[in-house]
């Protein structure tokens, strides 16, 4: 039984509107198109400018455009045997150029570098007891005979008159060990005779005034006052003792002995707080431990960079394998993707190394940034030539399938690319020196990963293509894409007959209702 025509007028009849262009309006059309062609114009002639290297010097000639790059890649990763490694506070986070920085380096230039310094604080285990006791000063000689006893201490140590080192700490109340045993440890009683000492020395043996905070941490008095509220109050007691040693800084740097120093005094305090657990508790401190714990962050995380590298590498290529459809597999192209990205990192940090740029800590986040930056123009370009082979009659030809991978991917990648660059060119125009440094690295590499990704890697792909071709893959993904584009449209277009015919239906019931 047919539908009334009226269901069928009601269903097919639509509001039309019809739009009658006048002459002004198409004049307005006209402009909008120029203006239009004008703003596309930089796109447009960019992608002819990619369409153009890739046709006449990269599908052409793949394996000679990988070994120059290649060649040019080693050649910039050759500099970074200059590197110049920035790991102290003020180089880093300081603008070197302010008055205040300008003063200090004048200052240093005509005196020389402030010292370096070592400190040892002990204090009993029993955190109820006083280490102001002959045991304590007994430790803390015993400490620092053994510090004073490393090979590169007298060489560093700053010198007084006498020649004797310079140093700052409770024992300096006596000139040697012997002058404490004598006052202190030979004495009737040896508690009475420390603190009497303690409450009325005024000068260190080598010549200073005695600030006696300075040398015992908490202290207790006898009027039971603390060390905020006591001026010259009687000392009967201390949790800490301080022994602080001034060294010449002038001789930092590798293999110097300050540095042999620092590392002989860390080992030797590590075994005696291990040695005294139980009975002292053992604290000590250097200030080129600072500058040490800088450094280890420099090359701390390169592990994890290797391992991020790692890790997204197998995703990716695991993401472009297809087991179902190996005609449009891209697994290997995908891990030579990946290398490209790891070699446009070590490219763009050599040019930087090789142009004088510090390396920080900071710059250590450049390869993560730089990691999410190539697997997306990896994919981008992977994908594109995928389509080319779904889409070009008979899956095209190797130029074929290059032109229209590099008119969709090549901008994308060229644009997205430029746009990054700028932006970390900008940031490099803070004053902050390692957020300067950091931008340069990133925007370097940035163009590095761009200049790869349209040589190097697109050459990989078109031996990779040319190989395909010849085994005719491409032609295979064409046929069968086109089969299931074919039976996806037949689908369509019975859903929408189904849909059409129920819609009839349903008008033509509500008329006959």
């Amino acid at each position: 039984q047919h539908p009334p025509a009226a269901a069928i007028h009601s269903f097919t009849s639509f509001p039309c509107f019809h739009f009658f262009p006048t002459a002004d309006g198409i004049a307005q059309m006209s402009n909008g198109g120029v203006m239009m062609n004008a703003l596309t114009y930089p796109t447009r002639a960019l992608s002819e400018a990619i369409v153009a290297w890739t046709l006449r010097v990269v599908v052409p000639r793949p394996k000679a455009v990988i070994c120059v790059s290649l060649f040019t890649i080693l050649l910039c990763v050759a500099g970074v045997h200059r590197i110049e490694v920035k790991n102290t506070t003020d180089e880093l986070w300081v603008p070197q150029k302010t008055q205040i920085m300008t003063s200090r380096k004048w200052i240093t230039e005509q005196y020389g570098k402030p010292p370096s310094w070592q400190s040892i604080i002990i204090s009993s285990a029993d955190s109820g007891k006083s280490a102001l006791t002959p045991e304590g000063l007994g430790v803390m000689f015993d400490l620092e005979d053994k510090a004073h006893a490393l090979p590169p201490y007298n060489a560093t140590c700053i010198k007084g008159g006498a020649g004797e080192c310079f140093y700052r700490g409770i024992t300096g109340l006596w000139c040697s060990r012997a002058h404490y045993d004598a006052e202190v440890t030979a004495a009737a009683d040896p508690s009475a005779a420390l603190l009497a000492i303690i409450n009325t020395r005024k000068t260190f043996c080598t010549g200073g005034f005695v600030e006696r905070l300075r040398l015992i941490g908490d202290p207790s008095y006898a009027d039971g006052s603390d060390f905020s509220t006591a001026v010259n109050g009687t000392i009967t007691g201390g949790r800490y003792l301080l022994g602080w040693y001034y060294l010449n800084s002038n001789t930092k740097g590798p293999g110097s002995q300050l540095l042999l120093l620092s590392e002989g005094f860390k080992k030797l305090m590590v075994a005696e707080k291990a040695r005294l657990r139980g009975s002292y508790v053992l604290n000590f401190a250097y200030d080129v431990a600072f500058d040490e714990e800088i450094a280890r962050s420099v090359t701390g995380d390169i592990p994890l960079v290797i391992l991020a590298f790692a890790l997204i590498t197998i995703a990716t290529v695991l993401s472009q394998y297809m087991r179902a459809q190996p005609y449009l597999s891209s697994a290997k192209p995908a891990a030579w993707g990946m290398a490209c990205v790891a070699l446009s990192v070590a490219m763009g940090y050599g040019i930087v190394i090789w142009c004088g740029v510090p390396f920080t800590s900071l710059a250590q986040i450049g390869p993560f940034i730089l990691l999410g930056v190539g697997v997306d123009d990896v994919i981008v370009m992977l994908e594109a030539f995928r389509l080319a082979r779904r889409t070009l009659p008979e899956g095209g030809t190797v130029e074929t399938r290059a032109k229209f991978a590099v008119e969709r991917a090549g901008v994308s990648i060229t644009i997205t690319s430029l746009t990054n660059f700028i932006a970390f060119a900008l940031g490099s125009i803070t004053v902050i020196p390692a957020v300067n440094w950091f931008c340069i690295y990133a925007s370097v590499s940035i163009l590095c990963d761009f200049l790869i990704q349209m040589s190097l890697f697109l050459a990989i792909l078109v031996l990779y293509e040319r190989a395909d071709d010849a085994a005719g893959v491409p032609a295979t993904a064409y046929r069968l894409a086109s089969v299931a584009a074919e039976k996806e449209r037949e689908e369509e277009e019975k859903e929408m007959a189904a849909l059409a015919a129920n819609r009839v239906a349903g008008a033509g019931a509500g008329v006959g209702g």
